[in-house]
């Protein structure tokens, strides 16, 4: 966001929606693995670096289909989508985000040898 501070904008657009929405914050539930889940073993988590890249114009169609704005009801995701669409247009052609995969993992102990 340093790089492209106009893109701050719509972050503080979507965490505004984020903090209200009740499917954000199921899906923040699943932010800490859980200490034990019977029949399983230890949950490992690995983290996996890359970069994404996007063309601005495409923006507004990654920002629809995040469950924060999707979830909008559709005047709002409408007015959302066409700020996002506003700002891309004063960024470079194409961008490149610093991003990471999370996988959760954990084995059925009665799969393990």
């Amino acid at each position: 966001m340093a790089r492209f501070p106009r893109l701050g904008e719509v972050d503080e657009a979507i965490g505004s929606i984020r903090a209200a929405t009740a499917i954000a914050t199921a899906y923040r539930s699943w932010e800490k693995l859980p200490t034990h889940v019977q029949g399983f073993s230890s949950f490992e988590r690995s983290e996996f670096p890359t970069i994404h890249e996007v063309p601005s114009a495409r923006l507004p169609d990654l920002y629809a289909t995040s469950r924060d704005v999707a979830s909008l009801p559709p005047h709002e995701r409408a007015g959302l989508l066409e700020r996002i669409k506003e700002v891309s247009r004063e960024l470079p052609e194409v961008l490149q985000f610093p991003t990471r995969t999370v996988v959760d993992l954990s084995f059925c102990e009665k799969d393990r040898i």
